[in-house]
């Protein structure tokens, strides 16, 4: 079954200038973490990609402009920055939450040589 990525009527897999935000967005879930399992060019000036979802399991294709394509990926790169942020703050977070249970086992003289 084919979609219409880009709600403009154009059938999955025809070339679209569609809008590039919509690209990474599911048309089934609409979660935002669609992303492509291949690109291929298709002609001179765009590209074929391969959508999926990994919340869902959509799966689509569709042919793009450069400029199309090369927003999303920038949408993408955003998306990669934003994970990579809040893995960096997860791991703060944890990291603190384990230096104040260290150092309350310290206090307590909870910490003995065959714990390490």
């Amino acid at each position: 079954m084919t979609f219409d990525l880009n709600g403009s009527g154009h059938p999955a897999g025809e070339h679209t200038t569609a809008a590039p935000q919509d690209l990474h967005v599911c048309r089934e879930c609409g979660s935002a973490f669609v992303y492509p399992r291949s690109i291929e060019e298709h002609g001179a000036v765009a590209w074929e990609l391969q959508f999926h979802c990994p919340e869902c399991g959509w799966t689509d294709i569709g042919v793009f402009d450069q400029p199309v394509v090369q927003e999303f990926i920038e949408e993408l790169e955003r998306g990669r920055n934003k994970l990579e942020s809040d893995l960096a703050e997860l791991v703060q977070a944890n990291m603190a939450d384990y230096v104040d249970r260290f150092s309350v086992a310290l206090a307590a003289d909870a910490i003995h040589p065959m714990d390490f």
